[in-house]
């Protein structure tokens, strides 16, 4: 038997430089009675609003920031790794799990996060077929690390000249949901600081 649930949130809209005020209200705070309605599994309802708060800003024709995602996808096992019996040299990202390659489940759970804006894959050659619902960049592995996460923080900074922040995640992590993204940028955005370590 599946039980309704309403809930109510209340959200406040206010611009990234928020003005001094006094003992009256703003005038930058806004106030929006829009209904949205979003079914979440019991298990996670605490995140609902996550999903329901885009979906009545949309009726507004408001939106939350987004945030762009780069996905690392480079390593390729040796002879000497364990998953060089499965991969025969070829790359991490694209090994087989439950009939897909590793990284489209992390990209299927980009797909459905309404704060993910845009997706750099870096790492894998850039015809590497992949789908993804939010726009997707591929980019060649430059052979070091740090210099693949600038790689994509470049390219995405040019599609996104005012972006803050940017979550970088890797290819092979294919038990990630959406609600565990939405978790992680909730958390993000709810302080300041130049590097986060989940």
């Amino acid at each position: 038997r599946v039980l309704p649930i309403r809930a109510l949130s209340l959200v406040l809209l206010a611009p990234i430089s928020t003005p001094s005020s006094t003992d009256t209200l703003p005038n930058w705070v806004h106030f929006l009675n829009i209904p949205a309605d979003c079914g979440v599994d019991p298990k996670i309802m605490g995140i609902a609003p996550a999903y329901a708060v885009p979906q009545a800003l949309k009726k507004a024709g408001l939106r939350l920031s987004q945030m762009d995602v780069i996905v690392m996808a480079g390593g390729m096992p040796g002879q000497k790794d364990a998953l060089y019996a499965a991969t025969q040299g070829g790359y991490k990202a694209m090994l087989e799990v439950a009939c897909k390659p590793m990284i489209q489940w992390v990209l299927d759970a980009l797909s459905k996060s309404p704060s993910v804006q845009r997706v750099a894959v870096v790492g894998l050659p850039p015809l590497t077929a992949l789908d993804c619902e939010k726009p997707l960049v591929m980019l060649a592995n430059t052979g070091e690390m740090v210099e693949n996460v600038r790689a994509g923080a470049v390219e995405l900074s040019r599609h996104n000249p005012d972006g803050g922040k940017v979550l970088i995640l890797p290819a092979d992590i294919p038990a990630v949901t959406a609600e565990m993204v939405e978790w992680l940028v909730t958390q993000i955005e709810a302080s300041n600081h130049d590097l986060y370590g989940f």
